[in-house]
């Protein structure tokens, strides 16, 4: 583990901040992934830390997987919309597999990385969740 990566686990550790499970991919850009769960009315949301050598380090959500349908795209499409167009930090959308995403990429230069803005992101984005997660149940399970 190197660059940002070596940063942010010497973060957590620093700050005694547990609960992430780290996965070295190997990659040709030194992808790093710190992955944990947050608890969702009743469900676990998948939410990882992405770094490697390129200048971004991406906070990703996973709330729903394969989650589109004839029935909902509409409804999920004019939630995701409304939700991106309020805010600036994150953008919800769907993955290819039709799985609801949220993610924050957070720019830097090699020199100005801070592990502290990424765990600030995180802990927004976890807000960001609990504010928003229910809407996207209702779409999902309530059809």
């Amino acid at each position: 583990m190197k660059g940002t990566a070596k940063l942010f686990a010497s973060y957590l550790e620093m700050n005694k901040i547990e609960g992430f499970a780290i996965e070295e991919l190997g990659d040709e850009v030194h992808s790093v992934i710190f992955r944990t769960q947050i608890p969702l009315r009743g469900q676990t949301v998948p939410l990882a830390v992405i770094c490697d050598d390129t200048m971004y380090t991406l906070v990703r959500a996973n709330l729903a997987t394969e989650a589109l349908s004839d029935k909902n795209a509409f409804a999920l499409s004019s939630l995701m919309m409304r939700l991106n167009h309020s805010s600036k930090l994150f953008k919800y959308y769907l993955a290819p597999d039709g799985s609801i995403l949220l993610d924050a990429c957070i720019p830097y230069d090699a020199k100005h990385f801070s592990p502290k803005l990424v765990m600030t992101i995180v802990n927004v984005m976890v807000k960001e969740l609990e504010k928003e997660y229910g809407n996207f149940v209702r779409i999902l399970w309530d059809e």
